[in-house]
């Protein structure tokens, strides 16, 4: 999925970055793997989840209102809900760092982050969480629906 959205992205004249982990290229730890990929503008490796989700959270970061970012969230695994819980941590207790409020959407496409939020739903019920601290939070099943609420 990830290609394909760099691959759309590119078509649409837009400048693309990755943020890898070393092992996800089937290199040694520590050790940038052999070449980059010729579809992102910029690559950068790290040996550690933290340091990935650290650049994944500045990168977003929205400082003039004219910055227009957001963090999206695609059907992944562990790996994809653990940077995606830290996004919706840091919007919650106001330690996200940037000047505006930046979007966080899931691609629910055929229902795939349904349990997610029904989970946070069951968190507000019990009281861990104000609907409120989610406002960045737009789930969408669709890309048009998404490409519309980001126009």
């Amino acid at each position: 999925m990830m290609g394909a959205v760099t691959e759309g992205c590119k078509l649409g004249g837009f400048p693309v970055g990755a943020i890898r982990i070393s092992r996800e290229a089937s290199d040694c730890p520590g050790k940038a793997p052999p070449g980059d990929n010729p579809m992102h503008a910029t690559t950068v490796f790290c040996q550690f989840m933290a340091s990935r989700k650290m650049g994944l959270t500045d990168a977003g970061m929205r400082v003039k209102d004219t910055d227009r970012t957001a963090f999206i969230a695609l059907p992944g695994g562990i790996g994809t809900l653990d940077e995606t819980i830290e996004i919706l941590v840091l919007q919650q207790l106001n330690k996200l760092g940037t000047n505006y409020l930046v979007p966080v959407i899931l691609m629910n496409y055929d229902g795939y982050w349904d349990g997610i939020m029904q989970w946070l739903d069951s968190s507000e019920r019990f009281g861990a969480l104000k609907r409120s601290e989610l406002d960045g939070l737009k789930v969408c099943n669709t890309n048009e629906e998404a490409v519309e609420f980001l126009a």
